[in-house]
């Protein structure tokens, strides 16, 4: 069974009574806001026979609907991250680093940075405006006229409305505004569809032995509650709190032993940098690159453009590089570009562990480095950054949250037998412990084009006007 499935399957099992009722009373509106008139007896008939209905559930049109969301919602996670560019998640730091740096962005590229509901990732927009083409090109092509055509296009309707959900549902007056929100965070929040999915992939594939959880447990003590009298998020029961500490751990030790070890983020920076470097070169094929996804990120998508998103991958992005190191390119940037090209060695990891870490307070260093809304500290941060690269030093934050928090207690609650729910973060020491752990971890990395080129405490004097008294 599809893990969204599950997700909403069990949160609804498990829900108590009158809440149960509000979510699918909800759920009706929302099916019913995208069918006019409702489904009719004949496409009722067609989901049971097609054996869509989740099971479980009740009444015939409760079970309908249900069915309805449920693919919507798979549909909307297999979908929701439809959009992300070659090499992913560091393409696209690039990318809007290189928007920004621009003294004002053109007009054919500012949806790239504007905001959009459903979410402000580059990645985000392009990939929900796409999946909005792709869903339409889908039904146009397999499954009108057919009897599945009604429900597959509710389900599509309902997909669509998930990935654009509204971002304060307290300000929608839609009576399915809350519901909707709830639906797009198992898709994309504190914990959904997709976190569970890749921390337990991306655990067996690094071989993290010690970094595992237990999925079934997780999902099967899966529970929505009510917050603020109108919102709903999803909670876990007292039964799993083990399954939930367990995944927060698992996916700590995935990033510190990991997503961040050195020879990964060495990587990551490089490609930044050589990325970074090719998006400001006025490459025709570049810039085609740039218009396709401003106006597909706009919702303006046109069959040309497309298409050739499609072939916007790995692969293409690799030729691109390969060309501009043919082409000749700054000397900054030349190391970088034959690590990937031509996997010539050069660039080193200035500090590869905690224990190389050049100063003897780790944590009280890390302690000082610029917050998010100090505007003039990350400024100071960037132009320090700016300065060492170039020297031919390049310096990267680890950001991580262990947990999303409000007010010190993490925002994922566990719903006890009695009373308001409560924080896990009260439940599970291991849990609130990974907060301070943190900051503990490597919280920055650097790294130079080739060895014996700076001493390590030279990168943290460089850094030391950036960060907090």
């Amino acid at each position: 069974m599809h893990l969204a499935s599950r997700f909403l399957q069990a949160a609804l099992a498990n829900a108590n009574d009158p809440e149960r009722k509000r979510i699918v009373a909800a759920l009706h509106a929302l099916v019913e806001g995208n069918v006019g008139l409702g489904l009719g007896d004949h496409a009722e008939r067609t989901i049971m026979q097609q054996g869509l209905v989740a099971g479980r559930d009740g009444e015939s049109a409760d079970r309908v609907t249900i069915s309805l969301v449920e693919q919507g919602l798979r549909l909307a996670s297999l979908v929701h991250d439809l959009g992300h560019l070659p090499f992913s998640h560091d393409f696209e730091v690039a990318l809007e680093e290189h928007l920004h740096s621009q003294a004002k962005v053109g007009a054919d590229h500012a949806g790239l940075l504007g905001q959009a509901p459903g979410g402000n990732a580059i990645h985000e927009r392009i990939g929900y405006a796409l999946a909005d083409v792709v869903q339409r090109e889908v039904f146009n092509e397999r499954l009108a006229d057919t009897p599945l055509s009604k429900p597959a296009e509710t389900a599509l309707l309902i997909a669509r409305d998930i990935l654009h959900a509204p971002p304060v549902p307290e300000l929608d007056p839609n009576r399915h505004a809350a519901v909707l929100r709830w639906l797009h965070s198992l898709v994309a929040g504190e914990l959904d569809v997709d976190r569970a999915d890749y921390v337990q992939r991306d655990v067996l594939h690094y071989g993290l032995a010690a970094a595992g959880y237990d999925l079934d447990r997780l999902v099967d003590n899966l529970v929505p509650i009510t917050v603020d009298g109108r919102g709903i998020e999803t909670a876990v029961l007292p039964q799993g709190v083990s399954a939930a500490e367990a995944f927060l751990v698992a996916r700590f030790r995935m990033y510190a032993w990991a997503v961040y070890h050195h020879k990964i983020q060495q990587a990551a920076a490089g490609l930044r940098l050589v990325t970074s470097d090719i998006l400001a070169s006025g490459d025709h094929e570049v810039n085609t690159f740039l218009d396709d996804i401003a106006v597909i990120a706009t919702g303006a998508a046109t069959p040309e453009a497309t298409q050739r998103f499609i072939d916007y991958d790995d692969y293409w992005w690799l030729g691109i590089m390969r060309q501009r190191l043919r082409d000749g390119v700054d000397p900054r940037v030349e190391p970088w570009l034959a690590l990937f090209t031509r996997r010539r060695p050069g660039p080193v990891s200035l500090w590869k562990r905690a224990a190389d870490f050049p100063h003897a307070d780790r944590r009280a260093w890390n302690a000082r480095l610029p917050h998010r809304d100090d505007l003039e500290l990350r400024s100071r941060w960037e132009k320090a950054r700016t300065d060492l690269r170039a020297r031919g030093v390049l310096v990267e934050r680890l950001p991580f949250r262990p947990w999303r928090e409000v007010d010190g207690e993490s925002v994922l609650q566990v719903r006890t037998h009695e009373g308001p729910p409560v924080p896990l973060t009260r439940l599970s020491a291991l849990t609130r412990a990974l907060g301070s752990a943190w900051g503990d971890e490597l919280q920055v990395l650097a790294f130079a084009e080739r060895p014996n080129l700076i001493d390590p405490p030279d990168v943290l004097a460089a850094l030391k006007p950036a960060l907090r008294t």
